[in-house]
């Protein structure tokens, strides 16, 4: 197969070779018409098309590999921690708290991605885009329980958050490293097994974790075909 770019080959090989070097994720698309309006299109709803091409009535898109992202908030926890260390923080570290820490911490990245891919994919603005990140992404931590405990908010908002997916989150990752008691697990649901309150919590973070994975994949797919 070769990709032809403004009548020059710019790249000859096997498909399946060409298609390795564009990432683990490939948009593939056949269109009835002229697949640059094709592109054109996918690129006014936010689509990356940059190094987008066409072969025929197949129009191929390269997303955005996950990877990337995954490496960078592994370095921004392991940063805090660190630095939390310095400070002179006490971390009880076992193997099963490791394992706790690594699920939660897991589970919210995967459902933080969901909330951004929807708003990516609803809003077309990049000014709006940054203006709902403090509501969407800074006011729930105030509500989780990373300040202060939910046990010190009026009764309302103690309520409120312990629908959060990251008070969830935060309560788990606090009992894996530095509340093996799970004084925030008990906060939340009030029982005297903490086992079972980490696995109610961990249940939660991965039904809200999947729950906006799908909605952001209709919400992709509706915009791409819209």
């Amino acid at each position: 197969m070769a990709i032809i770019h403004r009548g020059e080959i710019v790249a000859l090989a096997a498909p399946e070779t060409l298609l390795a070097g564009l990432g683990h994720e490939v948009l593939e698309l056949r269109v009835g018409g002229d697949a640059s309006l094709a592109r054109a299109a996918l690129g006014s709803h936010g689509v990356p098309v940059g190094t987008a091409f066409a072969v025929g009535s197949t129009l191929t898109v390269p997303l955005h590999d996950r990877s990337a992202g995954d490496v960078i908030a592994a370095l921004q926890i392991v940063a805090l921690l660190a630095l939390a260390a310095l400070r002179g923080a006490h971390f009880t570290i076992t193997v099963s708290g490791v394992a706790w820490f690594v699920a939660a911490a897991a589970l919210i990245i995967v459902f933080t991605y969901g909330v951004a891919e929807t708003l990516a994919s609803r809003i077309r603005k990049q000014e709006d885009y940054v203006a709902s990140v403090p509501a969407v992404a800074i006011l729930p931590f105030f509500f989780a329980g990373a300040l202060f405990p939910i046990g010190a908010m009026p009764g309302a908002l103690a309520t409120i958050a312990k629908f959060l997916p990251l008070t969830h989150a935060l309560a788990l990752m606090r009992y894996a490293l530095v509340d093996p008691r799970g004084t925030g697990l008990h906060a939340i649901w009030g029982m005297s097994n903490v086992t079972t309150e980490a696995w109610l919590s961990l249940g939660v973070v991965a039904v809200f974790a999947a729950a906006l994975t799908a909605i952001s994949i209709r919400v992709f797919s509706r915009s791409a075909v819209g």
